[in-house]
């Protein structure tokens, strides 16, 4: 009942959230792999991979349901906007860039620059994040 009585006025428009049943059994099938191994994470991803056509995974361990659900974010969610963190989180957003041929690529780059106003307004009190 969130957004049914909403309507834009004159040159206006509201913005609605956007979170896709797919991100959440992903979500689901990363924490639940976590938690108690793959076995659990399996009913979760393979709804997500039926709805493509792709089929079913089984039998992987841990470590390689991690990897797989990694990839099978980035093949979900493809120019969603979850990419980046999804590769900070698993501690591979530097190798990834640099596998692209990002040769600048270094680990102080998974922090953004505090802008330099932001800074400067914060009177000392706010540092720039290493590296920049």
């Amino acid at each position: 009942m969130k957004y049914t009585d909403l309507e834009p006025g004159q040159g206006q428009n509201y913005d609605q959230v956007v979170f896709r049943y797919a991100e959440v059994l992903l979500s689901m099938a990363e924490a639940i792999n976590e938690l108690r191994g793959s076995a659990g994470a399996e009913p979760f991803l393979n709804e997500v991979r039926r709805r493509a056509g792709a089929p079913d995974v089984s039998g992987l361990n841990q470590s390689q349901m991690r990897d797989f659900l990694l990839d099978e974010r980035g093949r979900e969610l493809y120019a969603e906007g979850a990419r980046r963190e999804d590769l900070i989180r698993h501690g591979k957003l530097i190798d990834f860039a640099q596998q692209r041929g990002v040769t600048t690529a270094q680990p102080h780059h998974i922090l953004f620059p505090i802008p330099e106003d932001v800074i400067i307004q914060g009177a000392g009190i706010i540092e720039q994040n290493p590296g920049y």
